[in-house]
């Protein structure tokens, strides 16, 4: 059975999320390359965000498309990857991904307390 898409569900997925994550709309749009009206409309389903920006809001929000479309109710991203598929060095190269995060987590909290100062 085809799920049908519902912009209503983006919108209030998008919402949630980014309150959740405590972001303001204003930096959103900073970080999407988008006017806070536009991501306003994308969150009351007045607007679809095109699928490149649907991919940089599931990294931003670690989430899976399909999550944030509404055809799954699971934020994570599937794991069921046929094992032919995983490439050899894939634990090794998780761990790097773990690591540029921590890194790149760090650097944002110390621009963010820079900003607060300044």
């Amino acid at each position: 059975m085809r799920m049908a898409f519902d912009s209503n569900v983006l919108g209030k997925r998008l919402c949630e999320l980014r309150k959740k994550n405590m972001v303001q709309q204003e930096k959103l749009a900073e970080v999407l390359e988008k006017s806070v009206p536009m991501i306003s409309y994308y969150e009351s389903g007045k607007r679809v965000p095109p699928p490149d920006v649907i991919f940089v809001m599931c990294k931003i929000f670690r989430v899976s498309s399909d999550y944030l479309l509404g055809l799954t109710d699971n934020p994570e991203p599937k794991g069921d990857i046929p094992k032919e598929y995983i490439p050899p060095d894939y634990a090794r190269l998780k761990a790097i991904e773990v690591e540029l995060e921590k890194i790149d987590l760090a650097r944002i909290i110390e621009i963010e307390r820079l900003m607060r100062k300044g």
